[in-house]
């Protein structure tokens, strides 16, 4: 689990929250306020391992459940604590609901930080990210030897895996999805050219145009010679502004599942289209990455195109520039 804090925003009182628009978000922050503190006093965090000053083990994930006093039983504790096992915790949570006495879910866990620096180096630090089911939430960033970092109280959606899949379990939308398809259109068919390149070395152009699904999206039939990188970019980008991830998420709940990220019909009901849309995203590899594992598995005159195809998809964002051969 990653996690990438931007500047901390600290709040000494609640009653200058910013965003908060009613006293009940008030009352909520300072109720996020008490549990998360509970947790950082009671849950390690951050355990050194005895490796080094600034190395440390990050301990099980848990997810945090807080019940509502009025429907807990006297002997029952308010905070309960799940461990969380499985090597992907936050996905095993995908389709779970909350229960009515349910105030606050959250997740404790170790993770990784990084600045916003592009140069900067990964650190373990502890995550704390508890959300109130009325939107309110909180997330504290701890880091050994050095000052926390936290975000909130506040109704602010941030998306995420832990936000979102926190959001979804009281049943409230996450963060809106991306309005450009592009880029998963791109790396869709990147990661489908890399699969055949991988059974067959040495793809040629024609091959890795066939591949793509772009004729077929914007209802034309597939040329007789072999498209141009240009022509071939702006089928691409005319194919993905006819797309949307509403009516792809609905699509994929028919079909059967996310041939991208192997969601089952049942989790793509449970996310909205928001969740749906930065988990099928996160389940391809990276643009640059996907260039980087064809060039050697390619005809070079086909990656050659390939590239010109992906930089003139993307005119803001021109990949790296290759070798010269």
């Amino acid at each position: 689990m990653s996690t990438q804090p931007s500047a901390p925003t600290t709040h000494t009182g609640l009653s200058s929250l910013p965003g908060t628009s009613s006293e009940s978000d008030v009352l909520a922050g300072e109720q996020l306020h008490q549990v998360s503190s509970q947790l950082r006093r009671f849950h390690r965090i951050l355990d050194p391992s005895g490796t080094g000053p600034t190395t440390c083990e990050p301990t099980t994930p848990a997810l945090v459940i807080v019940h509502d006093e009025a429907s807990c039983p006297q002997t029952a504790s308010l905070i309960e604590c799940r461990a969380l096992t499985d090597p992907d915790p936050i996905a095993s949570l995908i389709g779970l609901r909350a229960e009515p006495s349910w105030v606050i879910v959250g997740i404790v866990a170790g993770a990784l930080a990084r600045s916003e620096q592009p140069t900067s180096d990964e650190s373990s630090c502890g995550l704390v990210h508890l959300l109130h089911r009325s939107g309110v939430s909180i997330t504290t960033i701890e880091r050994h030897e050095a000052e926390s970092i936290r975000l909130g109280p506040d109704p602010t959606i941030r998306d995420g895996r832990v936000p979102d899949v926190c959001r979804r379990i009281f049943d409230l939308a996450t963060a809106p999805a991306p309005a450009d398809m592009t880029r998963f259109v791109l790396d869709a068919w990147l990661s489908l050219v890399l699969r055949s390149a991988l059974m067959r070395p040495g793809l040629r152009w024609p091959e890795i145009e066939q591949l793509s699904l772009v004729h077929h999206l914007v209802g034309i039939p597939a040329p007789a010679s072999p498209s141009t990188p240009a022509g071939l970019a702006g089928l691409t980008r005319s194919a993905a502004a006819s797309l949307d991830w509403h009516r792809y998420r609905a699509a994929c709940v028919a079909l059967g599942g996310c041939p991208v990220s192997d969601l089952t019909p049942h989790a793509i009901e449970w996310m909205d289209t928001g969740m749906f849309a930065r988990w099928s995203s996160a389940s391809l590899p990276g643009t640059d990455e996907l260039l980087d594992l064809l060039e050697p598995v390619l005809d070079p005159t086909a990656f050659d195109r390939l590239w010109a195809t992906i930089s003139l998809c993307h005119p803001d964002r021109t990949p790296e520039p290759q070798p010269d051969r």
